[in-house]
């Protein structure tokens, strides 16, 4: 029996990666379909700057960027409404 191709753009996926990983990796475009949510974890090695250029080049080569923001990372309510804003404005 001859199994059916599974084309990647009409799989509803998702990819966890580093900011380090969204920025480096020669790799990342075209690797996923486009619109694939890259979820770019908050693991406490990068800072604001880092996770803007991270979700920005995410969001350039076509995928949907989701920054994750670890709530015990940000003290302060700044230091939350830095971030977001951020993120909404140069992401």
């Amino acid at each position: 029996m001859e199994k059916a191709a599974i084309r990647p753009s009409s799989i509803d996926a998702s990819i966890e990666m580093a900011p380090s990983q969204v920025i480096d990796s020669p790799d990342l475009p075209g690797l996923f379909p486009s619109g694939v949510r890259v979820y770019i974890t908050d693991i406490g090695l990068a800072d604001t700057p880092t996770l803007v250029k991270a979700a920005r080049r995410g969001a350039d080569l076509g995928y949907t960027a989701v920054p994750h923001m670890a709530a015990r990372r940000l003290t302060t309510r700044q230091a939350l409404e830095t971030r977001v804003k951020a993120l909404a404005e140069e992401a």
